[in-house]
């Protein structure tokens, strides 16, 4: 039990240990992982002490309690017009929480203006740029690119995962999306209101006239199962394509063995996972490929609120030690040689598939890049820089592995060999 006590020096302190059940998601929300700590200075009489420990502890249960009803919740969808309705709800949260704040006019303002021109702006399209004045309302804005860009500044300037947690109301990932849209339309006359607020001005607020009314949804409890909740997650983190081709089979054979993802316990999945094991599937495989993709996916879900747990998580799977005949995977210079020579005796210019045996391997071990990244450069994405040539590699091309754009140089003999005629190479 969390008691106050009088320090030393004759502070007022007291602790209060987080519960384990909601300490990633407190420390999400309010920065801190394992307990809240109170102070009071000598100076404060004792029932003022108690008093302002009360509402401290009150409020620190109140959060608790609120943490756990929200994982308890079942995510729920929202229409259009709902999410609008939402985000009245919203707008009316977010005023009262701030329009005490000793603000001056100026910071309010300087808020919109970063909004509009810092996060929205960056995200004009060209034709926005070659003339501004056809675009008077900006609805590019509400193009689903620049929606998705502009998401996370959004969710965290307007503190939506705060209220939802106070509101009790659990939405799903689309929904989330759907919801942070519609508080986007409305962040800018909330910083105009507070604006005004910190001019005096308290003249009625005629944006609240905007919003619908909010309808509260008939849930019905329904399963998911494996796929499904492996369909969402691939909408959701956009994963490599390769990814989702390797983990399908794990997914679709997931879902067979078990017909709701939500129920399955720790003892299920074990045991399921261990007589995955066989002549033709590796222990390796089952650990690396299954157990992985089954454990990441049903973290995201229990973060998402879609499951209730993730018995993938705890799930061991001993894979013997392998008797390993080089001193490392990378290749000998010899090997290197070999394949090195072997491209340059591709000379066939109009078949594809020899152009890309003979460049490949020459300009992967020239860049240290991924053969993928190397196969889906673009003519554009070759750059000279005075006497020197460079490759771009970036995420529009296709799949980067740390989805981040690069600048590669490339080697002076890998240009000589650009310049010379595939059959003049030795």
């Amino acid at each position: 039990m969390t008691k106050l006590n009088r320090a030393t020096r004759g502070a007022y302190v007291a602790r209060k240990v987080l519960p384990k059940d909601i300490r990633s998601d407190y420390a999400a929300r309010y920065g801190m992982a394992w307990e809240e700590k109170f102070y009071l200075g000598p100076s404060v009489s004792e029932h003022e002490a108690k008093a302002r420990f009360g509402e401290w502890l009150a409020d620190i249960e109140t959060r608790i309690g609120q943490l756990r009803a929200a994982k308890r919740a079942t995510p729920q969808p929202l229409t259009r017009q709902n999410a609008y309705a939402l985000a009245g709800r919203w707008y009316a949260w977010f005023i009262a929480r701030h329009e005490k704040d000793i603000r001056t006019p100026g910071h309010w303002k300087a808020l919109g203006d970063i909004l509009v021109w810092d996060v929205i702006r960056l995200h004009a399209p060209d034709t926005y740029e070659e003339h501004p004045g056809d675009h008077p309302e900006w609805d590019w804005k509400a193009d689903p690119e620049v929606r998705a860009a502009v998401r996370p500044a959004i969710a965290t300037e307007s503190q939506t995962a705060t209220f939802l947690i106070e509101q009790g109301i659990t939405l799903s990932p689309d929904a989330t999306n759907l919801f942070v849209d519609a508080v986007s339309d409305n962040l800018l006359p909330a910083f105009n209101r507070l604006e005004a607020l910190a001019r005096g001005h308290y003249a009625p607020d005629e944006h609240t006239a905007v919003f619908p009314a909010y309808e509260e949804a008939k849930l019905c409890a329904s399963r998911l199962s494996a796929r499904a909740l492996f369909d969402l997650w691939i909408k959701a983190v956009q994963p490599a394509s390769s990814t989702v081709d390797r983990w399908s089979a794990v997914f679709n054979a997931a879902d067979r063995r078990f017909p709701d993802a939500v129920a399955i316990s720790f003892l299920d999945a074990k045991n399921w996972m261990n007589g995955l094991i066989s002549e033709e599937r590796t222990a390796h495989t089952v650990a690396s490929v299954w157990r992985t993709a089954l454990k990441t996916v049903f973290a995201w879900g229990l973060r998402e609120r879609l499951v209730t747990q993730n018995p993938f998580a705890e799930v061991h799977i001993s894979v013997p030690r392998k008797n390993l005949e080089r001193e490392t995977k990378a290749f000998t210079q010899d090997e290197a040689k070999t394949i090195l020579r072997a491209a340059l005796l591709l000379d066939d210019s109009k078949s594809w598939h020899e152009r890309t045996c003979r460049w490949v391997p020459w300009i992967c071990a020239y860049t240290g890049a991924r053969a993928g990244e190397i196969t889906q450069l673009r003519a554009a994405d070759i750059q000279q820089r005075g006497d020197f040539y460079f490759a771009r590699l970036t995420p529009s091309a296709g799949k980067i592995k740390t989805r981040k754009a690069r600048t590669v140089p490339l080697h002076e003999h890998l240009i000589a060999l650009f310049a010379v005629r595939p059959c003049e190479t030795n």
